[in-house]
């Protein structure tokens, strides 16, 4: 582990003068902001800190009495390549440190079965960063529904443990489905019964929350358009930049100067009653006061009276009309100006197939034009929009060389999730324990 952090940690940072050209060479005052707004909110997280805060997260997790006397201890790893299976690696280190208790199984595949062989013992999840909430709530819904809703069991005593996680994640976390329809879509929560482990500096304010409405609209509209109310944060970590819903990837990775073509009065003209960018009631339930803040905030500033998004987006697209003002360019290449240091040389930023690309279609998360499970994406609408991008021959490519392409942009990550790659699958708990 220490090999490790000698040789990634800190590596990743942001190089102040190269983020300060980013925010410079975009066209106008407005975007200039949203780029700054980018930039200046953007956690970053080093591998000696993860490692620092999992070695926290362990202790803190023996303090609970169900965890410390509890005759067997399971601990879920999922495959080695996942995120799950490097922090349960991390974890054993520091458990075998402070001499506790090892897990007397490690899980592989969570299935409601197993938790007849669990039965009351304490059943541990540790992972890294909870962007959204979604992936890790739905898992621990979908255990909560079949065991306890359906076969009317105890719930299991599952206790997750968390490098990162934010407000809304966090909320999301903190509710499981207690009613669901005929096609799956959850109609009532309650409070979930499982224990959430965090620490409370690691636990960060969502983006709207800290420049408001307007800014964040503008945050989204330039450099992550079809996520809608996500991402909640912008964060990376030495060892993880995660998808689109999750963070500002591409944003991120490319530091693309948004061009003077983006036609982004089209996306709305088309699309402007599906956009929901701010993040539902039931996200608030930690305090719903802040929602209606927003708004209040928002109205004072302009002089207006809106009270749901879809409003506003039409709002703030003639705003722009007037504000978004530059010199008027030629139709250059897109440009880029990468600003995460040890990430500024992939050949991909002076492909002239990317730079070529509608900044609508660089823009759209992976596997999202041809609508592959790695789409980030669940609203259709949006989804719609790309079809109609293509069918009313607004593209200056075809939707095949738009596939192609855009697994190019997609290809390059930095940082890299080096632990994807299986170099750890002789590490314990590979290897160790009573493997399930």
């Amino acid at each position: 582990m220490q090999s490790a952090i000698r040789t990634y940690s800190g590596k990743h940072a942001i190089d102040k003068a190269a983020a300060q050209k980013f925010i410079q060479s975009q066209l106008s005052p407005v975007r200039t902001q949203a780029a700054k707004d980018l930039v200046d909110n953007t956690i970053y997280i080093t591998l000696q800190e993860v490692a620092e805060i999992v070695e926290r997260l362990v202790l803190k997790l023996y303090s609970f009495e169900a965890i410390h006397s509890a005759k067997r201890i399971y601990l879920y790893t999922g495959r080695p390549d996942k995120s799950f299976y490097f922090i349960s690696i991390l974890a054993v280190f520091f458990l075998k440190k402070h001499k506790l208790k090892m897990p007397a199984h490690f899980i592989r595949e969570l299935s409601p079965d197993i938790f007849d062989t669990i039965g009351d013992d304490p059943l541990l999840l540790l992972d890294d960063v909870s962007y959204s909430g979604s992936q890790l709530s739905t898992m621990l819904g979908n255990i909560y529904y079949e065991l306890v809703v359906k076969q009317k069991k105890p719930a299991p005593a599952i206790f997750v443990g968390l490098i990162a996680l934010n407000h809304f994640s966090k909320e999301t976390l903190s509710q499981v489905p207690i009613k669901k329809s005929r096609r799956g879509e959850t109609l009532e929560y309650q409070a979930s019964p499982f224990q959430l482990v965090y620490l409370e500096e690691r636990l960060y304010t969502p983006l709207i929350m800290t420049i408001g409405i307007e800014r964040y609209f503008y945050v989204n509209l330039f450099f992550s358009p079809y996520t809608e109310s996500t991402p909640y944060v912008s964060m990376y970590l030495d060892h993880k930049i995660a998808d689109e819903a999750s963070t500002y990837t591409n944003a991120l990775t490319y530091g693309p100067i948004v061009p003077s073509r983006y036609d982004y009065a089209h996306f709305f003209t088309t699309i402007d009653y599906l956009w929901e960018f701010v993040p539902s009631r039931r996200l608030f339930g930690f305090d719903p006061a802040k929602r209606d803040q927003l708004f209040a905030d928002f109205n004072q500033e302009n002089n207006t009276k809106f009270s749901h998004t879809t409003d506003i987006n039409v709002f703030l697209v003639k705003k722009l009309d007037k504000n978004d003002r530059f010199v008027e360019e030629a139709a250059l290449p897109l440009q880029f100006s990468p600003f995460i240091r040890t990430c500024k040389n992939a050949p991909t930023f002076k492909d002239p197939e990317i730079a070529g690309l509608d900044y609508i279609l660089f823009v759209a998360p992976e596997g999202c034009i041809d609508k592959t499970a790695k789409c980030a994406l669940s609203n259709e609408g949006i989804l719609w929009y790309l079809d109609e991008w293509f069918d009313t021959k607004k593209s200056n490519v075809s939707r095949e060389e738009a596939i192609r392409i855009s697994k190019k942009i997609n290809e390059h990550r930095c940082p890299v999730s080096w632990y994807k790659t299986g170099i750890f699958t002789t590490f314990p708990p590979y290897e160790s324990g009573l493997p399930i």
